[in-house]
């Protein structure tokens, strides 16, 4: 996680930018990532496959949430059918991941290609249900509503520093939000740390979008965040995976297979926690990363 950094030459900030194009920038580009990735769920030579369309809109939704610090909003009827589509598209990740880990350990295991046979009959429920919503899904509408918000923004008449103060201090209020939650985590409590990873991921995104109005050393620190939102996920994954193996029926859960990769999962899960609460806890006394701070 990135830690605060003293001044350093070549790492002030960099000069004014306008940041309404910057923004505008980054609704074109996650628009566009998202289409792609919309088209590829929707090939049937491809297979759906939602990690990187999910990615992709919450991306999307970053930007059009930093338009808003801005006073330029998409119509409401838009935002909620992105919303709504990456909704619908979460419990489908989730089994998709489960189902995944349980082929790839239950290659000698029946007792665990049993459950993945399981999963995919419940995956398929759940696939069927986000085609439906692909299908009401109207790309055109959206995409003219995403191409007015950005033409909006390349208008926008806001003094240029007016602007880049009002866009970092967005960038900031994610990083109070994540620091409140940070503090907030006590113990081994798996969901506190599940919400801030949802606080951190919106950080994160945040200082990706704004990267063209910080200083350079954001570049580093990005790549140390995606490690800690990585390992984040992958507490909140395993957690899911242990839910789903506790709560299949008896026959099933009480065979040596599954009971042995439930201990071991347990295990595995208690030492990630421990890690990056004891991480959490370092963190907790320090100050902003400089590239947090809107007048530094």
């Amino acid at each position: 996680m990135p830690q605060a950094q003293p001044s350093r030459a070549g790492d002030a900030a960099p000069a004014v930018r306008n940041a309404a194009r910057v923004v505008a920038s980054a609704i074109r580009t996650h628009w566009k990532r998202t289409r792609d990735e919309l088209m590829k769920v929707c090939s049937p030579r491809v297979g759906l496959n939602v990690h990187d369309l999910r990615v992709a809109l919450r991306r999307l939704l970053a930007a059009l949430e930093l338009a808003q610090c801005l006073d330029v909003r998409v119509p409401a009827k838009t935002a909620k059918a992105l919303e709504r589509l990456l909704s619908a598209l979460s419990p489908l990740r989730d089994l998709e991941v489960q189902k995944q880990t349980l082929e790839r350990l239950g290659e000698d295991q029946p007792e665990l290609l049993q459950l993945a046979e399981r999963l995919e009959e419940r995956r398929s429920v759940l696939a069927r249900r986000v085609v439906q919503k692909l299908d009401e899904f109207a790309p055109e509408l959206v995409e003219r509503a995403l191409e007015h918000c950005a033409e909006a923004l390349e208008t926008e008449t806001a003094v240029p520093e007016v602007a880049r103060i009002l866009l970092l201090a967005a960038v900031v209020r994610r990083y109070v939000k994540f620091d409140r939650r940070r503090h907030a985590v006590a113990g081994s409590d798996r969901h506190a740390l599940h919400g801030v990873r949802i606080a951190f991921k919106k950080y994160r995104y945040a200082v990706e979008i704004a990267r063209p109005l910080l200083p350079r050393h954001a570049e580093r620190a990005l790549t140390a965040m995606k490690l800690f939102q990585d390992e984040l996920g992958a507490i909140q994954d395993a957690g899911v995976l242990i839910d789903t193996l506790s709560s299949t029926k008896p026959l099933a859960r009480h065979t040596k297979a599954v009971q042995l990769l439930l201990g071991g999962l347990k295990h595995e899960q208690r030492r990630r926690i421990e890690t990056m609460v004891i991480a959490l806890g370092a963190q907790v006394t320090a100050h902003p990363p400089a590239f947090s701070e809107v007048f530094g």
